[in-house]
């Protein structure tokens, strides 16, 4: 069954030609029986019926030869996954920040959990693109912040959304933490753990030791702050500062706890600090542990199997005409079979070498021609998933070049012909991607809304759907503090378009991806003043006055238009001022929610036997 479900067809419509022998043999038997009909009583024919002249039909080898040549054309192929090791230097940083009260202590500016964060920022900022960051708040219990990515910018952006006492749980377990990064690696990492204080339970740590290091981890600890007790700020107090049992409470850094949990896990601890060396220090630490890792890339490899159908049509004709020299009618057959076969053939056969020959010159860097071979390849394919590959991959190779504009219609192209959600989804993503190169804001907007309605748990799109929003939303707050200031400018499209089924709005639908800059109202007034010009008679002196009373309805129309512009800019401005973007406020209720609380918490609730700082 599997040998089955991999067998796919290039050009499957060609197989509807297997039913024409079967018909014509039916037609053929009919034509027969009215003649014996019209020559004979039913009674008579077994006396003057012919012989049948052997088992060997050449009716039978022609049709035959038809079923095997229509095959051969339908391209029957075998789909073979070929996995690929890709194989890096690199290595992977989980950071487990401490997101307690004590870490709003003000004892290193501006307090403990800011000074952390610029630091970590710089540390990120300072690694090899190679290696991955990933970021875990923790309390009582501890959460995912960003995943493990490349991208340094998504660990930044979420390292700011973070707060001290963001958390649902008050208080602060390091056995937490360490447990939790425990669970999520799968592969030896380093792990830094950034905390002012060394609260955990003691034989959850002792067990954990053990599967700590056989699973090759190596763990860095940050102590934040000073040896000095400090008080916690707490503006609900009438004092100021946090209390708790009516006593104001005061938080030291606990360097000797930490240093022993360092010791315990044969790892390294260090004291946060402004200074250059600090960073230096950390990187080596973290790229020492850098080793050649081994990533799977799977792609789909394609056997043709159209070769044998071909070579047996061809001897089974050789063997038609070694019984018995074929009549006028079976010679036009066999010539007929022999000219399809070789005028479908060529551009059968090219396809899976044009497909090979576009893979390797992408895997080459060779991106002009790629996008030119995936191009040929996306003429000639009639198959749907073959025009969704060749396009897709035209597109990549565009984008490559920075052609984001021929990018964006390769990228619409592959969406047009996508099967399935996920396909939708990754040519909507790709097409939000040149969108946003080419800053159509609006645009890229509503393709990453796409991804997100076909994949919601994209975590790309979900970011990059915020920043393009952020861009929207200034380029729209220009338009409204700026009207008419510079005089009448022709509108940007991505500030008014939509995306719809993959045509822009701003184009005529013929796939130019050079349409995606022109609104689409400027293109029904460029329309309408074309009109207007070709009906336009010959200016003559009897005929200026009515030239002139032209060009002022034209003017006026435009001015007509600039200004509906402008009332739909406000009014998208206005509503836009009424969303409340609280990204950190979302982070703090999806902790509450992986926590078991439904409801927003106005306050951390304290556990018992936990400090509540």
């Amino acid at each position: 069954m599997e040998f089955l479900s991999a067998l796919e067809w290039r050009q499957p419509l060609w197989l509807s030609a297997l039913v024409l022998p079967f018909i014509w043999a039916g037609l053929h038997q009919a034509w027969q029986h009215k003649q014996q009909a019209d020559y004979a009583e039913k009674r008579f024919w077994p006396w003057v019926r012919q012989g049948g002249g052997g088992w060997i039909k050449p009716a039978w080898l022609l049709s035959s030869v038809w079923l095997l040549l229509v095959i051969a054309l339908a391209g029957p192929r075998w789909a073979m996954p070929q996995t690929e090791p890709n194989e890096h230097q690199g290595v992977d940083t989980l950071v487990l920040l401490d997101l307690s009260r004590s870490m709003s202590a003000q004892d290193m500016a501006p307090n403990r959990l800011v000074f952390a964060q610029n630091l970590l920022e710089s540390l990120s900022r300072r690694v090899q693109p190679n290696d991955r960051f990933g970021l875990v708040g923790f309390g009582v219990q501890a959460h995912w912040a960003s995943p493990l990515s490349w991208d340094k910018s998504l660990f930044n952006r979420a390292l700011y959304l973070l707060s001290a006492n963001q958390l649902p749980l008050a208080g602060s377990q390091l056995d937490q933490a360490i447990g939790f990064a425990l669970n999520h690696l799968n592969q030896p990492s380093v792990v830094v753990l950034v905390t002012d204080s060394a609260t955990a339970d003691a034989d959850q740590l002792n067990e954990m030791v053990t599967p700590f290091q056989q699973a090759g981890h190596d763990l860095i600890v940050i102590g934040v702050g000073q040896d000095r007790p400090v008080f916690m700020p707490d503006l609900t107090h009438p004092s100021g500062w946090f209390h708790h049992e009516n006593q104001a409470v005061s938080v030291p850094l606990e360097r000797a706890g930490l240093q022993a949990l360092a010791q315990k896990f044969n790892g390294s601890y260090v004291d946060a600090s402004s200074q250059a060396s600090l960073l230096q220090q950390l990187v080596a630490q973290i790229e020492a542990k850098a080793l050649p890792q081994t990533t799977e890339q799977t792609k789909t490899e394609y056997r043709d199997w159209a070769w044998p159908f071909i070579l047996l049509a061809a001897l089974l004709l050789m063997l038609n005409f070694s019984v018995r020299w074929p009549s006028h009618s079976s010679s036009a057959l066999s010539l007929l079979l022999l000219i399809g076969l070789f005028s479908q053939a060529p551009d059968a056969w090219a396809q899976p070498q044009l497909e090979h020959q576009a893979f390797e010159a992408f895997a080459q860097q060779d991106f002009e021609r790629a996008e030119r071979l995936y191009a040929d390849w996306s003429r000639i394919t009639q198959n749907t998933v073959e025009a969704y590959l060749a396009a897709l991959g035209a597109g990549n190779a565009a984008y490559r070049q920075a052609n984001y504009a021929r990018a964006v219609f390769w990228y619409r192209d592959a969406l047009l012909h996508a099967d399935h959600d996920s396909q939708r989804a990754q040519a909507l993503y790709n097409l939000g991607n040149s969108q946003a190169q080419l800053k159509l804001w609006g645009l890229a907007v509503e393709a990453y809304q796409g991804v997100l309605v076909y994949a919601p748990n994209h975590q790309n799109a979900q970011h990059n759907l915020m920043l393009v929003e952020a861009k929207l939303a200034e380029l729209l707050a220009q338009a409204v503090e700026q009207p008419e200031e510079q005089g009448l400018s022709r509108p940007r499209q991505d500030l008014e378009s939509a995306f719809r089924g993959g045509q822009s709005t701003g184009g005529g639908g013929d796939g130019d991806p050079n349409d995606w800059g022109e609104a689409q109202q400027d293109r029904e007034g460029q329309q309408q003043a074309e009109s207007q010009t070709q009906q336009r008679p010959t200016l003559s002196d009897q005929t200026r006055v009515q030239a002139g009373q032209w060009q002022l309805n034209t003017q006026a129309q435009a001015s007509l238009n600039q200004q509906q512009r402008q009332r739909r800019v406000e009014g998208l401005s206005l509503k836009l001022n009424e969303l409340d973007d609280d990204q950190s406020g979302l982070l703090k209720h999806l902790f509450e929610r992986e926590a078991g609380f439904q409801a927003r918490q106005n306050e951390p609730q304290v556990v018992e036997g936990v400090q509540p700082w």
